[in-house]
């Protein structure tokens, strides 16, 4: 390993923390909880999960918020900045968003 270059300053990253389940539940349920704190009224309300490691975890918050929540994917794979190294698997596909709308209280 090279030594860093003049006025290089390492940048510290915490260790990447395991969650055994009844922790990783108390995870998701104080997520839900504070999109409650802050989403009271779920009518505007959609989550959007990130493809593929974020579609499970999207799943489960909005089942702790409220069953009725629409969610969606997102697929990242084509907007990586490392593309050239690692390239884009076969089975992606293109996202594809519906959201969908009621009318809100300032169209009454």
């Amino acid at each position: 390993m090279s030594p860093p270059r003049a006025g290089f300053k390492p940048i510290l990253v915490p260790a990447p923390l395991t969650l055994d389940a009844p922790r990783l539940h108390a995870a998701i349920a104080e997520i839900a909880s504070a999109i409650q704190a802050r989403h009271g009224d779920h009518s505007n309300l959609c989550l959007i999960g990130i493809a593929n490691g974020g579609l499970e975890l999207n799943r489960r918050i909005a089942a702790a918020v409220d069953p009725k929540i629409p969610t969606g994917e997102l697929d990242t794979s084509f907007y990586r900045d490392d593309i050239g190294r690692n390239p884009i698997p076969k089975e992606s596909r293109p996202t594809i968003c519906l959201l969908y709308t009621s009318p809100s209280p300032r169209d009454s």
